[in-house]
């Protein structure tokens, strides 16, 4: 979503390249890997909000695909933040936030303004029973454009905005080590979490609520970014060791630890997906397009993919989902990249460079 498209045109002579000895024009692709990962588990849980499963099933898939799919984009975006600015005095940051604008607040007001007017004509011809546009004074359209209820995942954007807008803070701490980057997040997520900021907000995707818990995974990207070095020759026994850790969390601990079960999670994927662009030569394109797969593939595309496979077949079985997902997943890629084509596609999907780093394997 970083996540966001993520794709960077500006070609960067960066510390880590230097480092590693590889081009600076090559990308990181295990975080294209994880991108892609993300939008992948992003599509799955709104096919899973559209099926019904056996329980049991439907649990356990919500998890595999639900826990991390958001996170995933927050950690790159933290972790690429960090690898950009580290140690570097020419970060401008009134620059920054307004690419940051042009990436995520003119996508989110244009894809809002299109979906509003799509349920618009819904509701008007009668084919939903529940209104969400029809009847509603300005202040209650702007309601539904804030708490994204045209389609609930447009929150993300609003919510990265804000995080990005903590830079500010985020950027003079970027020279301390990582044990020190630790000490903070774990401060942090102590602190959201024992404060329950929940409380204070109305129920609802309040963006400003999901850019707090955001922030989370955003500072464990840094972390991560400060100790890759360090994890990289042990990234698939950490892949394996999270996963599996997560694994037994999630079939045996208490819901109170879901939280920590969430975190290992990601920390497993990490390592795993590292470990897997390190031995191999997948470039994980679809990495490149996230933020049009993100904006594009809900409220419509999902649907009409559940409701042609509906017609076809029962849709209480795994392979429904797991064909709707991949189907959804590259009708959004296949329109996604034909927008990038145009320069008003671009605009619209916020392809606006934002000196991504590019590295061959991380």
């Amino acid at each position: 979503m970083s996540n966001e498209a993520f794709r960077a045109d500006d070609q960067l002579s960066t510390p880590w390249a230097s480092m590693s000895g590889r081009s600076a024009d090559e990308r990181m692709t295990f975080i294209d890997a994880i991108k892609a990962t993300g939008i992948v588990m992003v599509v799955a849980v709104h096919v899973l909000s559209r099926v019904q499963l056996a329980p049991a099933m439907q649990e356990g898939l919500l998890f595999l695909v639900g826990a991390v799919a958001v996170p995933l984009f927050l950690v790159s975006d933290g972790f690429l933040f960090a690898h950009q600015w580290t140690g570097k005095d020419n970060f401008l940051y009134g620059a920054y936030i307004r690419k940051s604008m042009r990436r995520l607040l003119f996508p989110w007001a244009a894809f809002s303004m299109l979906y509003l007017l799509m349920r618009f004509a819904i509701e008007l011809k009668g084919l939903v029973q529940e209104t969400i546009v029809l009847g509603k004074s300005l202040s209650g359209l702007a309601t539904v454009f804030y708490y994204s209820e045209l389609s609930h995942h447009m929150y993300f954007l609003l919510s990265l905005f804000l995080v990005r807008l903590g830079t500010v803070a985020v950027k003079p701490m970027l020279r301390h080590s990582g044990g020190v980057w630790f000490g903070l997040t774990l401060s942090y997520i102590a602190l959201y979490v024992s404060s329950n900021p929940k409380r204070w907000f109305s129920p609802g995707a309040d963006p400003v609520l999901l850019a707090m818990w955001g922030m989370q995974f955003y500072l464990l990207g840094v972390v991560l970014r400060k100790w890759h070095e360090r994890i990289k020759p042990t990234a698939g026994w950490i892949g394996l060791t999270g996963l599996g850790l997560a694994t037994l969390g999630w079939s045996m601990l208490p819901p109170a630890s879901s939280f920590l079960v969430q975190l290992v999670y990601l920390v497993g994927i990490y390592g795993a997906l590292l470990k897997i662009t390190t031995v191999t030569s997948w470039k994980f394109t679809m990495g490149y397009d996230t933020m049009g797969m993100y904006l594009l593939h809900a409220p419509y595309v999902v649907w009409i993919v559940v409701a042609v496979l509906s017609s076809l077949v029962p849709t209480n079985h795994l392979g429904v989902v797991v064909v709707a997902s991949i189907s959804t997943a590259a009708i959004s890629w296949g329109i996604s990249r034909v927008l990038g084509k145009y320069s008003f596609g671009r605009l619209l999907l916020g392809h606006v460079p934002l000196q991504e780093p590019r590295l061959s394997h991380g």
